[in-house]
Formats: C-alpha cells, structure tokens, sequence
C-alpha cells in the first residue's frame, strides 16, 4: 500500500506511524531500505516515527531528530550512538517519569527506599515529599528485562540525559559497596554520588529500644513477650558493649567498626530477631522496625542522607 502511494503521488510527504511494527528485524531493514529508494526515486519525502534500532543505523544522523520535550535535530554519529544506547536502556516509564521528576534516585534496593521514607515521615523532614509522590528511583544495577545483563546507575543516568538534559541524579551507595568509588559534592546538578558511613542502611536499626518495642509489637504484651525482650537483650549483651546499649547515638568507636564491617540485613539484625523468637523474619519488612523508633533514635548519618537528597534534588 505504501509503495502504491509513492508511485501514485510522487512529489508527497508520507508521514509514517513506526512501518517496522512486529517486523522482524531483516524485514525493517529491507522495507525501509525499499521506502527510501522508491522515494528518492519519485521526488517524495519520508518522514517516520520509529524505535527501531534498525531504521536509526540506517539514516545519517542529521536526518534524526529526538522528539522529546523540545524537538531537536541530531549532528554526529555519537549523538546517535547515544540515542540507540538510550532505547536499549530507558523503558516507557522512565521517559514520562523523566520529564516531571524532581531528579532521579538510584538505590541498592526498594527497600532502601521503604526505610528512607519511614525515618523521613517520622522526622516531618522535608524529603518526605520528595520520596513518596515525586521522585524517580531505580536501582543501582538495574534489568531491562528478566536475564539480560545488568545496567549500571551511570549508563541509565546518561541515557535519561537524552530526555533531560538538566535532570539531577544522586546515587546513594551502602558503605560496603566499591569503598574505591568516592563520594561527591551534593551541587543539585548532574549526577551525584553519597554514601553511608555504615556497612549499609539497615545498621541504622540496631537500636536496643526501637528493638524492644518491636518485638513487643510482634509478640504482644504478656509474659512471653517479656521473655522474647529478655532473650534479645541478653543476645545484645553479648555482641555490644555496654556503653553503646545504655546510649546508641553516642558515638562509640568498636561498636561504630562493627557495624561498618558486618552485614546488619543478614547478620546482625536475624541472630537479634532469632534470639527473640522472631527467626525467619523477611527484611523486605524491616521498615516496620524503623517504624517504631523515636525521632530521637534515629542516627545523625540519616539525617544527613536525607538532607543530601534534599539539596541534590534543588529542595
């Protein structure tokens, strides 16, 4: 039908709404190919929306222009490069997620976020906002699709520049995570780069009260809960030292080394559940723990995490 066109009214303008839909990729080629010579032939131009990979490696570059925000014209074989790579790398939601977020976060898991948000609703701090209705997360190695290979917080951020150029990133790394990799100054622009002091974010929830009345909370009062609390405390005494169980957000260096170096989401926190009764208890729901702390237990180095979001994302 589209050749048919072409012959029939040479000298036109076709517009083309992605011809190379549930092609196979040898049959985008060759139609586009078939299009672009009867074209050229008949004095008509092609104008076409695509996502093919296929049809993008077939134009020059200044031919393609991004229809983004602003429409604009590319120049050079990078730019185009770049383009293919964001196709590779961006899903649909991340496009339109792009263009009105605040910035975009990359975390080591959802779970990172759940407590994120819970310590911030606790502290009415103002990142609260920006974690719960606005901003874009993803991972920091994420899939586009189950088994393919793993896309690093960097290449996803260059690819999101194609969308928007001014949107700000912020990766926020586990203490454990690459200790080669520094941090970076929090400007609000480009991608940025914190860490936690911690071996990783659930270390901030080892704190004996928040503890108890968790375990209260999943036991229920009575005598059994008293025991679960007496066990955990008992376990605590054995691992922390005594000046850290009486005050926990006083700085106290070999309780602060050990929990720089030991994992708290498979380590620590299960043998202080365990020693509860609590053993097998998921850490996708550890932000029911952060949900029971005071503001006054939460440590200084969340706070701190939080208002790094704040000012990377111009809050």
């Amino acid at each position: 039908m589209l050749l048919t066109f072409l012959n029939a009214r040479p000298a036109s303008i076709l517009l083309l709404d992605e011809p190379d839909a549930h092609l196979h990729v040898i049959l985008q080629d060759g139609i586009y190919s078939e299009l672009k010579s009867v074209a050229g032939e008949k004095n008509s131009q092609l104008i076409i929306a695509t996502h093919s990979e296929v049809v993008i490696n077939a134009v020059d570059p200044t031919e393609l222009c991004v229809v983004l925000r602003k429409p604009r014209m590319l120049a050079t074989s990078e730019e185009r490069r770049r383009l293919m790579k964001s196709l590779a790398i961006l899903s649909n939601v991340d496009i339109m997620l792009a263009e009105d977020a605040p910035g975009i976060l990359y975390l080591e898991d959802y779970t990172d976020l759940d407590l994120l948000r819970t310590w911030a609703k606790i502290l009415d701090h103002p990142c609260y906002e920006i974690l719960t209705t606005r901003l874009l997360w993803k991972p920091i190695v994420s899939q586009t699709r189950p088994g393919a290979a793993g896309i690093l917080s960097r290449e996803h951020y260059e690819a999101l520049k194609l969308v928007r150029e001014d949107l700000p990133g912020l990766e926020l790394l586990d203490g454990d995570a690459r200790p080669e990799i520094p941090r970076t100054e929090i400007t609000g622009r480009g991608f940025q780069r914190a860490r936690w002091p911690r071996y990783e974010v659930e270390s901030y929830l080892v704190h004996p009260g928040a503890l108890e009345r968790f375990v209260e909370k999943q036991v229920g009062p009575g005598e059994m809960s008293r025991q679960a609390r007496r066990d955990m405390l008992s376990h605590l005494e054995s691992v922390f030292r005594k000046d850290f169980l009486e005050n926990p957000m006083q700085p106290e260096p070999l309780v602060e080394n050990y929990l720089r170096t030991r994992k708290a989401r498979t380590e620590i926190l299960p043998q202080i559940l365990s020693a509860a009764g609590l053993s097998g208890f998921p850490y996708t729901r550890y932000h029911e723990i952060a949900a029971v702390m005071r503001p006054e237990e939460i440590h200084p180095d969340v706070v701190t995490v939080l208002d790094a979001i704040c000012k990377a994302f111009g809050r």
